[in-house]
C-alpha cells in the first residue's frame, strides 16, 4: 500500500474526528461500531481492501496486514483529562496551539 499524497490531511482530519468523538458520545459510538461507514460519511475515503479497526488502548496508530487485508489501527483512548473541551473544540475548528495539538493522535 502507498500512502496518498494527501495522506497528512488526512491525518489532520482523523486527529479532528477523534477529537469530536470525545466530544460526542453519538460520534464516539458509532466511531468504534463502524469506522468505516463514520469515517466515509465524513468524506474520508477508504481504499478496498482495508480494515479499519478502532483501538481504544493505545494512542499510536499502524498499518498492517492480516492475511491478504490491510489493517489499519486509528488510536481512540480516553480523552486527556488536561485537555479542555474548549481546546478541542478549537482543534476541530483546525484552531489549536501546536502544544495541545500533539496531545491528540495522529498518525504518521
Amino acid at each position: 500500500m502507498v500512502l496518498r499524497a494527501d495522506w497528512q490531511e488526512i491525518s489532520d482530519r482523523i486527529s479532528q474526528l477523534i477529537a469530536r468523538a470525545w466530544l460526542d458520545s453519538d460520534l464516539n459510538e458509532r466511531l468504534i461500531a463502524d469506522p468505516r461507514r463514520t469515517l466515509e460519511e465524513e468524506g474520508i475515503e477508504i481504499p478496498e481492501g482495508v480494515e479499519v479497526n478502532i483501538d481504544q488502548s493505545t494512542y499510536n496508530w499502524s498499518i498492517g496486514s492480516e492475511g491478504s487485508n490491510v489493517v489499519w489501527r486509528i488510536p481512540l483512548p480516553p480523552k486527556p483529562a488536561d485537555i479542555s473541551e474548549e481546546q478541542l473544540s478549537a482543534w476541530t475548528r483546525g484552531t489549536l496551539a501546536p502544544e495541545i495539538e500533539a496531545m491528540i493522535p495522529a498518525c504518521c
